[in-house]
């Protein structure tokens, strides 16, 4: 009797096994030039990212030019689940105060290898900047988002990861 339920669960089983739905998952390699409006120095900033559990990088470092102003961070990005981008902040110390830049890149995690080579550029004025994929022509956009930017966890903590500078470069 038992051989019997155990069949029949198998066969019931094998049969639903059409209707089951699967995760899926993704990865690609980064290469950000980010670029600080001229009252910003980047000599002070330093770089982290969001930890998200369905995201992660490996190898990720940046570099600094002064000579222009600029980071650029390179990596590996690799997503389970759902293709989400962990959010990348920009701590920035003044005085006595420390601003907070953000990159926001949804459902589109801008990879070399889509040709993503659009402008990012952080100024007081526009401290967040969101990445995402154009709906009518697929083309990647990006959105200047001013002062009043919140980010709400999802995991309702927010764990903050320290991406190294590569001096090397």
């Amino acid at each position: 009797m038992k051989t019997k339920a155990y069949i029949i669960l198998f066969l019931l089983s094998l049969s639903l096994s059409h209707f089951a739905f699967g995760q899926t998952n993704g990865s690609g390699t980064i290469n950000l030039k980010i670029i600080f409006d001229k009252e910003i120095s980047i000599k002070d900033i330093d770089v982290y990212y969001v930890k998200d559990d369905g995201s992660d990088f490996k190898n990720m470092y940046y570099t600094k030019d002064n000579t222009d102003n600029t980071l650029n961070i390179k990596g590996y990005h690799h997503w389970w689940a759902a293709p989400s981008f962990p959010i990348i902040v920009f701590s920035y110390p003044q005085k006595d105060k420390i601003f907070m830049f953000y990159l926001v890149s949804s459902y589109s995690p801008p990879y070399v290898e889509d040709k993503f080579n659009k402008k990012i550029l952080f100024s007081f004025n526009t401290p967040n900047v969101h990445i995402y994929r154009n709906k009518e022509n697929g083309a990647f956009e990006v959105d200047y988002i001013g002062k009043g930017f919140y980010y709400g966890s999802r995991t309702s903590i927010n764990e903050l990861i320290k991406i190294e500078m590569n001096n090397a470069e």
